[in-house]
């Protein structure tokens, strides 16, 4: 079972890399 960390942490991540790759 996934942890909350990773759960929380995964889709944040990704939002982060491609709001970075943007700009």
């Amino acid at each position: 079972m996934p942890s909350l960390f990773q759960i929380i942490l995964c889709p944040i991540f990704g939002f982060l890399l491609a709001f970075r790759a943007e700009q």
